[in-house]
């Protein structure tokens, strides 16, 4: 899936756990996303957001209480066992 990307493909073991910083660009189809916001995302996924950005590149901060609405560019960390249930979401979505 083009629309998410391993940033750099950087995994990192931190205390034993793989951890994966990862870039993800919310569509319109990502429809269980946008409207979510970021501490959802965080507990629903383990993905902690340190970069949120919309489609023009501008910082919309990457606060627990932001919302994700299309175009816009996350940039996280998130337990590698998560990711493949993150893609699966999203293969769901584009069905």
């Amino acid at each position: 899936d083009e629309r998410c990307i391993m940033a750099g493909g950087r995994i990192f073991q931190v205390a034993g756990r793989l951890l994966a910083v990862y870039a993800l660009a919310i569509q319109d189809g990502d429809q269980t996303l946008i409207g979510t916001s970021l501490q959802t995302l965080t507990q629903t996924h383990g993905f902690l957001p340190i970069r949120h950005a919309d489609a023009d590149g501008r910082e919309k901060g990457a606060g627990p209480t932001s919302v994700i609405a299309s175009g816009d560019q996350l940039t996280g960390i998130v337990p590698l066992e998560n990711v493949q249930r993150l893609f699966q979401k999203k293969a769901v979505q584009v069905g």
